[in-house]
């Protein structure tokens, strides 16, 4: 009974440690695409972004989605 409930125990540890280093990374990520959409809006004198699932409709030449991924890609 002592091993099993040890086993748990360590299965729980394990998955909170996983769930924890998973959201650092995932910040470490978001912070790095927030960064360098500044830097191209600073660029492209871009006053305003918005995240395209909240937008109804919007002309395809303001989307710069493809720029952005270009430019990270390039950082790696």
């Amino acid at each position: 009974k002592q091993k099993q409930e040890e086993l748990i125990k360590f299965q729980i540890d394990s998955e909170t440690e996983i769930a924890a280093q998973t959201e650092l990374q995932n910040q470490k990520v978001l912070g790095k695409i927030y960064d360098t959409i500044k830097i191209i809006a600073r660029e492209e004198e871009i006053d305003l972004i918005l995240d395209k699932r909240y937008v109804i409709y919007g002309d395809k030449g303001i989307d710069f989605t493809d720029k952005l991924i270009d430019r990270l890609n390039q950082e790696e």
